[in-house]
């Protein structure tokens, strides 16, 4: 879609010192990006120097010093190409400030995110529409889609069925395999011009044979007073709420034995053999007691991390942290209240330490 990308404007005037007018407004001063070297995402934001366009580099954005910056010469010409190669994305993509491709962390910065610079027509209806050979965006969201199978299949989400094996638990007593789809997106800026090309797979749970009761699907999200006394807590401590959030979510969520779940792959997926079925080991979007699991699991793990659940409202958490695989550390010594809505949650304490240690442990 690079005929899309508006091409820089003609100055009445040359030369034109101030070139901030020629950029997208996702590339002006003071802006959040996300810059890519080396394999490695870095969350930083725009700045000018001596009249040269600058990337710096915060390891947290309350820094008032950089840690360090790029000078990115030329910008208004060169933008687009950096773009269309990934090397500059607007806004901050990742859940913490760097990611090296050694590193174990839940939090997957660079998860189904493809450039959608390129492309040449609006986003396709269905897989199988995206993914023919006549298609001239093929490859871009052939790319999107392994993106999210493989991140859906490192996290041992799913495993393979024959159809031998999907008669075998038919026979034992298993329900109906039930049909899948990838839902495709085109992410915009601000400009609404396109710079992600998203896949998601997602479960068709309308199609599901069993029947749940409210209590069985129910997931609590937070209250509207709890939100508000949290921020004016906040503000009486004079601290700035963290906010971050949990990446493919509904995907982490873990099936127990007895809820036996089979899909059928996408339609579309060019790696499927026929008659290939999906014995779901974790849920994904779509089943109907995804956001119930969901909660389940992430409330395990802030209890792990000794924080205490709010009588009143369930999605309220206040404590002293420790780190659950370390039982010989001590506690923080100061409190940390967070508050979750789904699988987004922001959180504070009176000690910067203490937020640290929170998101280093739940990373």
């Amino acid at each position: 879609m690079s005929s899309l990308i508006p091409s820089a404007p003609v100055p009445l005037t040359s030369p034109v010192e101030d070139s901030d007018s020629l950029l997208p407004s996702f590339l002006q001063p003071k802006q959040k990006i996300t810059y890519e070297v080396d394999d490695q995402y870095f969350k930083g934001y725009m700045s000018r120097r001596n009249g040269i366009h600058w990337f710096n580099f915060k390891s947290h954005p309350n820094k008032r010093q950089e840690e360090w910056g790029v000078d990115l010469p030329d910008l208004h010409h060169t933008w687009s190409s950096l773009c269309a190669e990934g090397i500059l994305l607007p806004g901050h993509q990742a859940s913490t400030f760097i990611q090296t491709p050694s590193s174990s962390t839940t939090f997957d910065p660079v998860a189904n995110i493809v450039s959608a610079v390129n492309l040449h027509r609006d986003c396709p209806p269905s897989l199988l529409t995206a993914l023919a050979n006549t298609h001239p965006d093929r490859e871009v969201w052939l790319q999107s889609y392994y993106k999210e199978k493989s991140s859906i299949k490192d996290m041992g989400t799913y495993q393979r069925l024959s159809l031998g094996e999907y008669r075998a638990l038919r026979e034992k007593g298993a329900p109906r395999a039930i049909p899948s789809m990838c839902v495709l997106t085109i992410k915009r800026d601000a400009s609404l011009l396109p710079v992600h090309a998203k896949s998601r797979i997602v479960v068709l749970g309308n199609h599901e044979d069993r029947s749940w009761s409210k209590s069985e699907r129910y997931a609590p999200v937070l209250k509207s007073e709890s939100l508000r006394y949290f921020v004016s807590l906040a503000m009486e401590h004079r601290k700035t709420l963290q906010q971050d959030d949990y990446k493919n979510a509904f995907c982490n969520g873990d099936l127990p034995p007895d809820e036996v779940t089979i899909i059928r792959p996408p339609n579309g997926d060019p790696d499927t053999r026929k008659d290939e079925f999906w014995l779901l080991c974790k849920t994904l979007y779509g089943l109907r007691r995804s956001p119930r699991h969901w909660y389940d699991k992430i409330k395990k793990i802030l209890l792990s991390m000794g924080l205490k659940q709010n009588i009143y409202d369930p999605c309220l958490f206040t404590g002293f942290v420790r780190d659950p695989d370390d039982p010989t550390e001590p506690p923080a010594t100061a409190h940390l209240t967070l508050e979750l809505y789904v699988d987004d949650f922001v959180f504070f304490s009176t000690s910067d330490e203490v937020e640290k240690k929170f998101q280093a442990i739940l990373s």
